[in-house]
């Protein structure tokens, strides 16, 4: 019998923009590794599966004295001449759930955990 190959994982590098809002596609349960300035371009570094299915998150780079949203998941600082850049991610609803403790139901057995008599 032969095993199958054991799952791997790449690191993928996502160049931002420096705006205020920016999208990225990312594949799911892509895991943060890195905020760096590279050649003068702010970019992330995610550990991926690349044939997980992709989503989109938001990115938000705010400047030293600007405001910005509560609850946002800062990623890291980087010093850029006479800037600093303040990079977030908007926490999506699985990144709650992780918050909570890892507590991820999906519709079915989360409709199974109850009685009928809890629904009505």
């Amino acid at each position: 019998m032969t095993e199958a190959p054991p799952k791997t994982h790449t690191i993928w590098k996502y160049p931002l923009e420096l705006v205020d809002v920016q999208t990225i596609s990312l594949p799911k349960g892509a895991e943060f590794r890195l905020l760096a300035d590279q050649g003068g371009t702010l970019t992330l570094w995610y550990e991926v599966d690349p044939g997980a299915e992709k989503a989109d998150i938001q990115i938000i780079i705010a400047g030293t004295g600007h405001e910005i949203p509560v609850g946002l998941m800062h990623l890291g600082s980087i010093m850029q001449g006479a800037f600093v850049w303040h990079v977030y991610r908007v926490p999506t609803l699985t990144d709650v759930f992780m918050a909570l403790g890892g507590i991820r139901y999906s519709m079915k057995s989360f409709r199974h955990s109850f009685s009928s008599s809890d629904l009505s």
